[in-house]
């Protein structure tokens, strides 16, 4: 089967092509959401700091942009102080999959 089967014009899909495009419109978003999540090379912007070191101001669970928590390090590192250890981490506002999952089951 041709993918260009999918695309005829004025034509309607079976009830296998529809009974398909309905599962895969509810799976390919949570798959995406699960890969952007989960996977660290693809979008982890922040840093959850899991020690402050002798950063003053971090502290533990907090987010940071990747710049400001590599600066710091530097800072760090330059003047023989702790350094601060942390995570990639997604913002706030996409939480992970299985933090939604445990909310929803919460409630």
């Amino acid at each position: 089967m041709h993918i260009s089967h999918w695309f005829i014009a004025r034509q309607e899909l079976s009830p296998a092509k529809n009974r398909g495009l309905v599962v895969a419109s509810f799976l390919l978003p949570l798959l995406i959401w699960a890969i952007v999540s989960y996977v660290p090379f693809v979008w982890h912007p922040m840093m959850r700091i899991s020690d402050a070191g002798d950063v003053d101001y971090f502290q533990k669970e907090m987010l940071v942009d990747r710049a400001t928590f590599q600066q710091e390090f530097s800072n760090m590192q330059v003047t023989g102080k702790r350094v601060p250890t942390a995570t990639p981490a997604n913002p706030v506002y996409l939480p992970a999959p299985h933090v939604v999952f445990k909310v929803w089951k919460a409630i």
